[in-house]
């Protein structure tokens, strides 16, 4: 299944994202796209209501992890309220 979400946290080793409605749950492999980059695979770490922590099976590439960082800044980013 595909879907947009909002990736909150990055780093080399994983990544957090909000996914409203997500279905997730540890131990689960996904892949991820970043804008066009990727796929990334990944494992599901942990799920706490719409966030989703996943761990890369690979780190991301030092000068693409840097790409993603300095593009995609969300640190700002609020979920919104949940009705």
């Amino acid at each position: 299944m595909r879907r947009d979400v909002t990736m909150l946290n990055i780093s080399e080793e994983g990544c957090s994202f909000y996914d409203r409605h997500s279905i997730l749950r540890p131990e689960q492999a996904i892949s991820l796209r970043v804008e066009t980059l990727g796929p990334f695979d990944a494992y599901v770490r942990w799920v706490n209501n719409s966030l989703v922590g996943v761990e890369f099976v690979k780190p991301i590439y030092g000068p693409v992890f840097e790409y993603i960082r300095d593009t995609l800044d969300n640190s700002n980013w609020r979920p919104p309220a949940e009705s």
